[in-house]
């Protein structure tokens, strides 16, 4: 759980600009899904090898007063089969890794098959076909995948098996002959020396499996690793700063320049004066830069060229965390969250409670409650509690 929150805490503390770039989505989506279960692997990793390294002495001395021609084939045919097995590893993580951006799209088909704000669009309209369409091609692709490099491991595998069965014949045989010249002279022996091979060759596979393991865990490593070295210049520094003024502030927006990355848009010479407790509606057509402007005042992201200042100081030298708190923002598209009335309502700022009966008088949320018979502590949608308040599109 640990391990998951450190990968959720770096999401939120990656630059915003990472949004747009489905390759961090994947990186992201392959650090939750493997940082805990590898690092979990790997704990468990060097006890299994204390045990099989003792194991392997043991059976070694026993063979040894036996049949040393017997350890001579048992090692050497184990020591080449899973080396031929070790070779599959990295043709494994490489198929993991081309798998990420299928699975993560089956993921987002699924999560609009199962949650319930897409229900009505799935009923009335063909969305249902064509996220279906769209299912089965995804799902299509995913098994090529694995066919392609299923076709790449097979070749090893084979040639493991064989030097497992060649190795095995011999030395078979190898005990049948020291039964026939007599070196092998009771049953006692002879079923002692063929556990002891077996428990040999049991316990040197399990040493290469682990060898193999902790391959295959330090290339797993290596891609999140490659999540958690993600460089943010803006959210690595937010703690440091200023405290912006506490109250009505001046806005400068001075000679800005900014455009994303791999698109068109862009803002050009952008200036714009907002005084102290002035109010102004920036109106415009889809896509011409007003919420993009919202952003930049958020630090969400930073100009290209130009200067954005608050009081006469530049953003960038503010803490961002304060600053961000005294700008309160109501984007497009609002999101309710499966928590109570109240810790939604905090959301920026705690709330004591004679605030918060105003807050509520004033947007006339006693008419949500009155209606649901619910109060502050009632979970908002019914995401996971069926008593929850399931608001309308007007009233969020």
């Amino acid at each position: 759980m640990k391990l998951k929150q450190e990968a959720y805490n770096k999401a939120i503390n990656t630059d915003y600009k990472y949004i747009d770039n489905p390759e961090y989505y994947d990186n992201y989506s392959w650090a939750i899904n493997q940082y805990a279960a590898k690092s979990q692997e790997a704990q468990g990793l060097l006890n299994r090898i204390a045990s099989s390294v003792i194991t392997v002495a043991s059976m070694l001395t026993i063979i040894t007063i036996l049949s040393p021609i017997a350890i001579a084939v048992t090692v050497l045919g184990t020591i080449i089969e899973n080396l031929l097995h070790i070779k599959t590893n990295y043709h494994d993580v490489k198929k993991d890794e081309e798998l990420v951006s299928y699975n993560r799209k089956i993921g987002y088909y699924h999560r609009i098959f199962y949650t319930s704000k897409y229900a009505a669009d799935l009923k009335s309209t063909n969305l249902n076909k064509q996220l279906m369409s769209e299912y089965e091609n995804v799902q299509n692709e995913k098994i090529s995948v694995i066919k392609k490099y299923a076709k790449r491991m097979i070749v090893w595998e084979l040639s493991a098996d064989f030097t497992f069965y060649f190795a095995r014949t011999f030395v078979i045989l190898n005990i049948v002959y020291g039964i026939f010249v007599g070196d092998i002279s009771t049953i006692g022996a002879y079923v002692t020396l063929m556990l002891a091979v077996d428990k040999l060759k049991d316990s040197m596979n399990d040493m290469f499996y682990y060898v193999k393991d902790a391959n295959k865990l330090s290339i797993y490593a290596g891609k999140i690793k490659l999540f958690f070295d993600t460089e943010s210049s803006i959210e690595n520094n937010k703690t440091n700063g200023i405290t912006p003024y506490n109250g009505a502030f001046d806005i400068e927006i001075d000679n800005v320049d900014f455009r994303y990355e791999n698109s068109d848009f862009n803002l050009n010479k952008l200036t714009l004066k907002i005084n102290k407790g002035e109010k102004i509606a920036i109106v415009g057509e889809n896509g011409v830069g007003k919420s993009t402007l919202v952003k930049l005042l958020l630090r969400l992201y930073d100009v290209n060229s130009g200067d954005i200042k608050i009081n006469g100081i530049n953003i960038k030298n503010y803490n961002l965390e304060k600053l961000r708190a005294k700008i309160g923002v109501a984007f497009q598209n609002a999101n309710m969250y499966a928590m109570s009335f109240k810790k939604n309502i905090e959301l920026y700022n705690e709330v004591d409670g004679k605030n918060l009966k105003n807050i509520v008088e004033r947007f006339e949320f006693d008419r949500i409650f009155e209606k649901n018979k619910a109060d502050f502590n009632s979970v908002v949608t019914k995401e996971f509690d069926e008593k929850g308040i399931m608001l309308s599109g007007g009233e969020i």
